[in-house]
């Protein structure tokens, strides 16, 4: 049984770009268009985005980076 856990991707113009100049374009997919292409820097900040790192504070939950004490204290009194 196969899951689609996103739908099929169109119109990625840098992806279809890059697959174009393959001769055996039905060899090329995304796992391959990542690997020659990305860097794993890339990768690295791509998780950061989609798993960031949180502030909890009197039952608000806040981005980490855009935490700012002051800021809060004020919004909450």
């Amino acid at each position: 049984m196969k899951i689609n856990t996103i739908k099929q991707f169109n119109g990625l113009s840098r992806y279809d770009q890059w697959a174009s100049g393959w001769a055996e374009k039905d060899n090329v997919d995304i796992f391959s268009y990542v690997s020659a292409v990305c860097n794993p820097e890339d990768s690295l900040l791509f998780c950061r985005l989609l798993f960031p790192d949180f502030f909890v504070r009197d039952g608000a939950v806040c981005l980490s980076a855009k935490y700012d004490s002051e800021i809060f204290f004020f919004m909450v009194e």
